[in-house]
């Protein structure tokens, strides 16, 4: 089971927003942009789930932080300005 966490940026009024969900399990898909679509699913074997957008996209989430079962941060998921991030070597 997983808890991902979207945030998005504070509004220029200082007003947070945030939406924080269960799945047991999630896929994260980069767009050439650098923007993500980051679907959730109910089952490990469920073909449609629910999508959320993560991108600098004002109407979107910023951030999405994944949590384990344990409770420990495991994704980071943000827009990357140069589209797919690349893991450090």
């Amino acid at each position: 089971m997983f808890t991902l966490r979207f945030f998005k940026d504070p509004f220029e009024n200082g007003a947070l927003s945030n939406t924080v969900v269960c799945a047991k399990s999630y896929q994260n898909y980069t767009r050439p942009d650098g923007s993500h679509e980051v679907v959730l699913f109910e089952s490990m074997v469920q073909v449609d789930g629910v999508a959320y957008n993560v991108s600098k996209d004002e109407k979107d989430f910023q951030h999405c932080y994944v949590e384990n079962s344990e409770g420990k941060t495991i994704d980071h998921i943000k827009h990357t300005s140069h589209g797919v991030a690349l893991a450090a070597s």
